[in-house]
């Protein structure tokens, strides 16, 4: 982590905080750090880096499928 969110500007920081960077570099260290708010806030940022986990997953899944179509119509 070379530059935490906590040192950029607010408008900047609650911008980059929904990035998945913060998902997966910052959120671990704020919760190492026990920066979350206890267990409830550990809770959602842990479902928010699995939002983040499980989002790209579903977007390849979609367009693999659509991709392998495209390729089945045009003879594979």
């Amino acid at each position: 982590m070379i530059l935490p969110l906590v040192v950029f500007p607010d408008w900047a920081r609650e911008l980059l905080i929904h990035l998945p960077w913060a998902s997966f570099v910052q959120t671990p260290a704020d919760i190492w750090l026990d920066k979350k708010g206890g267990i409830a806030g550990t809770l959602a940022a842990i479902g928010w880096q699995a939002a983040w986990g499980v989002a790209p997953l579903a977007l390849a899944a979609v367009v693999l499928r659509h991709a392998s179509r495209k390729v089945v119509i045009q003879g594979g």
